[in-house]
Parts: structure tokens; C-alpha cells; sequence
């Protein structure tokens, strides 16, 4: 079967709950994980010119 989305968040939330149905994680877990990688990406995108900077 081949899944397609159209947002990440589709993408997300299908990991999430497969997750928690297999018993791997808790929904709490899995959500602040998704939260702080969107909160890690948000900071690289907006601080890339000066993470990248040669030194």
C-alpha cells in the first residue's frame, strides 16, 4: 500500500497513532517529540546564515 499526504501534519499524526496503538510510545511522548523537532527546525531555518557561517 502506498500512502500519500499532503501535509506533514497527516504524516504526524498517522505516526503518532500507529505508535501508541503498537504499544511503543505514549501519545504525550510522541506529540512533545513532535513538538520540540518542529521547534529544532523552526530555529535552524531561522539561524542557518549564522549556523552555516564558516568561522
Amino acid at each position: 500500500m502506498t500512502r500519500t499526504y499532503t501535509a506533514w501534519k497527516q504524516l504526524a499524526d498517522e505516526n503518532v497513532d500507529a505508535r501508541v496503538f503498537s504499544g511503543i510510545h505514549t501519545r504525550s511522548a510522541d506529540e512533545a517529540g513532535i513538538r520540540l523537532g518542529t521547534n529544532v527546525a523552526r530555529y535552524v531555518l531561522q539561524n542557518a546564515g549564522r549556523l552555516l557561517a564558516p568561522r
